[in-house]
């Protein structure tokens, strides 16, 4: 039968629509899939009804403080008596070589102040038995068991360990990967010991053969060190270590507590007072890091900056939150060394005799206290502009004074402020400028008190009292 050409067409059009329609299926069920849905979709099911979709919940977190102000203070008992001083005007701890008690020998300074300072010498860690050789009594073939071994009986060990031995050179043996630990409870009251030898996974196991000795040298236990005292004119200084994140002030206040009856030694605020003095006197610093400052009756403050290590720290996830803390990973990356500073008080009393009786003195009690917080860079005090006349004053008898400005730099105006009043001195007539010298010539008496305001053309003022 013949087809005319729209039925042609019309045919074409519905196959056309029935592929586009199957690939429209597919990238539904597909995205279906991907959603999850456990609909079936067919090609003749309607369209769904209503509207669809998903909800997605949003978390948010909680701030994480990265500034770490951490800094281990001194305890109490660290402190004791570090700064309690002695002053001797009259040097006689210096003459006897000891202090009051006669036995405590102290060497003298010229400084004349003394801190009891402590000297620690370090101890020694404890150093295990060892073997450096053994022996095989009546064997012939190698032996890797029951091996004895004399332990002396000096030896007070926890352990015995051998590491080193005197090998053969046939042995062609490794001497440093082969040992075995001894407790204490099997050698303890038995000589020889059977130990065994081990191999401790590097491949080098010995072989003892006859004839061959073991050499036992004893435990030496820890030592801790000593602490001895000496006298110095400086105190010792306190450590306060860091461990910030963030760059911390350490600052320490001395206060000055006066004795009772108002007869405590002077507290001078230089050496130049110091040498003036006639009478006992006392300079005392308190230094903190390297800032010093001399204390006076009014107290001193000094403060010190410790830099903090910030990669030391690290974000980590704990107990379902962020935390920012000292890293554990240490050693994968190994924490960089703290920082500190240090806190001391150095004194100097000058020579003079001490007054006696009702005249005596005592010496005043100076109170540290430290605070710590995060590190905040002092305000620059603005520079004082520097004058371009050569004198502060003007006066009938000094009226002249000199200039120096600098290049293509003139004088704009010159007024005269008295009781409240401000006035325009006129050139030529209340005032002349001459190469670099600025008169002013009708300079009266009555100025006295006021001022001369000089106002270049770069508006920089200059200010004279008038006298």
């Amino acid at each position: 039968m013949e087809v005319s050409q729209y039925e042609l067409n019309k045919n074409l059009m519905k196959e056309d629509l029935s592929m586009k329609s199957k690939k429209i299926m597919a990238v539904t069920l597909a995205a279906t899939m991907v959603v999850g849905s456990s609909m079936t979709v067919f090609a003749e099911d309607p369209a769904p009804t209503g509207v669809n979709g998903a909800t997605g919940e949003g978390t948010t977190f909680e701030h994480v403080d990265k500034d770490i102000i951490a800094v281990t203070l001194p305890t109490q008992a660290a402190v004791t008596d570090v700064f309690d001083y002695c002053v001797d005007p009259e040097g006689l701890i210096k003459d006897a070589g000891t202090l009051t008690d006669g036995t405590t020998e102290v060497t003298g300074n010229t400084d004349g102040v003394y801190f009891k300072n402590k000297v620690t010498s370090s101890g020694t860690e404890a150093v295990d038995a060892s073997a450096t050789a053994y022996s095989i009594g009546g064997s012939t073939s190698p032996v890797t068991s029951g091996l004895k071994v004399t332990v002396p009986t000096s030896t007070t060990a926890s352990k015995l360990i051998y590491k080193d031995s005197t090998l053969d050179s046939a042995d062609n043996v490794s001497t440093s990967g082969w040992y075995e630990e001894v407790a204490d409870s099997d050698y303890s009251g038995k000589s020889p010991v059977a130990v065994n030898i081990v191999d401790d996974g590097n491949g080098s196991v010995p072989t003892p053969e006859s004839g061959d000795t073991i050499t036992v040298k004893p435990y030496e236990a820890a030592t801790s060190g000593s602490t001895t005292t000496s006298y110095s004119s400086s105190s010792d200084a306190v450590k306060f270590e860091g461990k910030n994140s963030v760059d911390v002030d350490v600052s320490v206040e001395a206060a000055v507590t006066a004795s009772e009856g108002g007869k405590d030694i002077a507290l001078v605020a230089d050496a130049t007072a110091l040498a003036a003095a006639k009478t006992p006197a006392l300079l005392m610093k308190l230094k903190v890091g390297s800032d010093e400052k001399i204390i006076t009756s009014a107290g001193a403050t000094a403060k010190a900056k410790i830099e903090g290590v910030a990669d030391n720290f690290a974000v980590k996830a704990e107990g379902g939150k962020y935390v920012y803390k000292i890293r554990t990973n240490v050693d994968d990356d190994p924490l960089d060394d703290w920082n500190a500073t240090t806190v001391q008080l150095i004194g100097k009393t000058n020579t003079a005799d001490v007054p006696e009786g009702t005249g005596a003195l005592t010496a005043p009690e100076i109170a540290l206290t430290w605070s710590v917080a995060k590190h905040t860079e002092a305000a620059q005090e603005p520079e004082e502009p520097e004058s371009y006349v050569s004198a502060t004053t003007v006066s009938i008898s000094a009226k002249a004074l000199t200039l120096d400005l600098p290049e293509n730099v003139t004088i704009s105006k010159v007024e005269l402020v008295l009781n409240g009043n401000t006035t325009t001195l006129v050139r030529g007539n209340h005032y002349t400028v001459s190469d670099t010298t600025l008169t002013i010539g009708k300079y009266a008496a009555g100025w006295a008190g006021g001022s001369i305001k000089v106002t270049y053309s770069d508006d920089h003022v200059d200010t004279l009292t008038c006298q």
